[in-house]
This record gives C-alpha cells, structure tokens and sequence, in this order.
C-alpha cells in the first residue's frame, strides 16, 4: 500500500484529468513494446492494423530515454477537467525551443 499524506492546502490543489495526448502516448509506447503491455495485447493487435506503415520513430524517440524517463513537455499536465487534444498538441507546439533541447539532451 502507498500511503500519500496531504496538507489540506495540498488537496486543494490536487486534481484529476485524463489527457488525451497522454493517451495516445502510452498506445504508442504499448504498441512499440507490446510485452509490457500484455493486459492491452488484443487491441494493440487491432490497433496495428490501424496505424499500419506510420512513421512513429520520432514520437518513439522522446519515449525511449533510460531509466523510464520521459521528456515532460510531450505530455503536459491538462489545464482542466475536460482537456481538447487540438489544444494539448498547441501547448506541445508552444513549448521554448530551450526547454526542448534541454529536455532532449541537445
């Protein structure tokens, strides 16, 4: 059991949210690596024939750092209970060249 304790000031600032950008990270991170994701097996089978020939290198490039880490600023924390994918990519977009690189390791 993970026990989290919270300040009353802390739970006022806690918030949940689906993503849907974080979403679509993760079905790219299980289709890349389908053994860790055996639970998901039978749509990643059904999702393959989707994406068929798809250039995901580059998206699979941020995800695969060592150690598990990820760049942040490809997943940004949603600023809402209801987040838009058209604006989460924007912020994506947004995000200073100097974070990029730094985060990227350039």
């Amino acid at each position: 059991m993970i026990r989290i304790h919270l300040t009353p000031e802390d739970l006022a600032e806690t918030r949940f949210a689906f993503s849907p950008v974080w979403e679509a990270v993760q079905s790219v991170e299980a289709l890349s690596n389908p053994g860790k994701y055996v639970f998901h097996l039978p749509w990643i089978d059904q999702a393959r024939g989707s994406v068929g020939e798809s250039d995901l290198e580059p998206l699979r490039a941020l995800l695969s750092y060592p150690h598990g880490y990820r760049v942040d600023f490809i997943t940004p924390p949603p600023e809402g209970p209801y987040p838009d994918f058209e604006e989460e990519l924007g912020r994506i977009l947004a995000t200073p060249h100097d974070i990029v690189r730094h985060e990227i390791g350039l």
